[in-house]
């Protein structure tokens, strides 16, 4: 899911509800020039706060940055298309 510039791309539908199924945790994306968090969302993207992927779209390192939002989603927690950064992961096993 994306709500910047390259928006979404219903081929990869399949691959999101695998991820579900397996019990993913996380997705990173990076194609849009802008930070997009998501909400947890179950195989069929409805918010799901107990199993739910979490998706960030972190294309901020780019050269330039997203000129504009492609439309607006109620799953969306933070977007910017203003700064420049890189996303630090710290990952926990247990």
């Amino acid at each position: 899911m994306s709500t910047g510039f390259a928006g979404n791309d219903t081929q990869v539908d399949t691959l999101w509800r695998d991820l579900f199924s397996a019990h993913a945790d996380v997705v990173l994306n990076g194609h849009d020039h802008s930070y997009q968090r998501y909400k947890p969302r179950d195989g069929s993207g409805n918010v799901d706060t107990v199993n739910g992927i979490t998706e960030f779209v972190v294309g901020t390192g780019e050269v330039t940055h997203a000129t504009g939002w492609s439309g607006t989603c109620s799953n969306v927690v933070i977007r910017d298309n203003t700064s420049w950064g890189v996303m630090k992961l710290t990952v926990n096993c247990h």
